[in-house]
C-alpha cells in the first residue's frame, strides 16, 4: 500500500570544488551544470520541494545570488560538516523524507528518483539508495532518508566520511536501521556522467545518449 508522505529533494552543492571550482555554476550546453538537476528535480510529481544546500562561506555567495535569480529554495549551512547542514536544514524545510542528490549530476533521470520514491512510499524504510552495489553508473545516485531517524544520530557517532557524506552511517549499520537498495542486473559502473572536472564538463558537452533506465533490470532489496 502506498504511504502518503511529505518527501523534500535536496541537491548538495558548493563553489569550492578542489579539482573544479565554481562548477556548480559552471555552463553545460549554455545553461548553469546545476540547472539541470534544479530542473529535473522539480519534474519529480512526488516532491515536496526542491531545496538546494549549500555552505555559509563566502565562496557560496554566488551560488545563493543564483539561486535567488531563479527562484529555488534554498539553505546555508556548515561547509565540511554536510551531516549537521542536513540536519538544520530539516528543521528549516521539515518533511517526512528527504532525498539526497549531488549538484555535479546534471543528467540524473528523473525516473530514477520517482522510482526509489515511490518503492520508499511502500515499505518506509528508515533509508533507501540506489548507490550500495555501485551498479549504476557515476552521476545516477540517488539517495533517501527518513527524517526522523536522521534527526536522532548524533555526531559522536559518525566518522568524518559520515560528516561529509551522510550515507555512509546507514552503510554501516544495516543491523540497527531498515534499509532499502536498489541493484541493477547490468553492471554500468564504468559509465560516468558526473562533473568531477574541466575535462568531465567538456565531455558531456558532447554527450548525446543519456542514460535510461531499465525498470525491468531492477532489483530492490530491504534490510530489517
Amino acid at each position: 500500500m502506498r504511504i502518503e508522505m511529505i518527501i523534500n529533494i535536496f541537491i548538495q552543492a558548493r563553489m569550492s570544488s578542489s579539482r573544479f571550482p565554481g562548477k556548480v555554476l559552471a555552463p553545460l550546453k549554455g545553461v548553469p551544470l546545476i540547472k539541470w538537476l534544479i530542473d529535473s528535480a522539480l519534474s519529480i510529481k512526488q516532491k515536496n520541494q526542491v531545496v538546494v544546500l549549500t555552505s555559509t562561506e563566502h565562496s557560496d555567495d554566488p551560488l545563493v545570488a543564483y539561486l535567488k535569480e531563479i527562484g529555488c529554495a534554498y539553505f546555508r549551512g556548515h561547509l565540511e560538516n554536510v551531516f549537521n547542514r542536513f540536519q538544520k536544514a530539516l528543521v528549516q524545510f521539515p518533511c517526512d523524507y528527504f532525498v539526497r542528490l549531488s549538484a555535479d549530476s546534471p543528467y540524473l533521470q528523473p525516473d530514477l528518483i520517482e522510482s526509489l520514491i515511490e518503492s520508499v512510499q511502500q515499505v518506509c524504510p528508515d533509508f533507501a539508495s540506489n548507490v550500495y552495489s555501485r551498479k549504476f553508473p557515476k552521476g545516477q545516485s540517488v539517495e533517501m532518508a527518513k527524517t526522523v531517524v536522521l534527526q536522532s544520530i548524533v555526531d559522536a557517532w559518525l566518522t568524518d566520511e559520515d560528516r561529509e557524506h551522510i550515507m555512509p552511517y546507514f552503510y554501516r549499520s544495516t543491523d540497527k536501521y531498515k534499509g532499502l537498495y536498489f541493484d541493477t542486473l547490468v553492471d554500468r559502473s564504468t559509465e560516468n556522467m558526473c562533473v568531477d572536472t574541466v575535462a568531465d564538463l567538456k565531455r558531456l558537452e558532447q554527450f548525446v545518449n543519456a542514460y535510461s533506465l531499465d525498470k525491468q533490470a531492477l532489483s530492490i532489496a530491504t534490510t530489517s
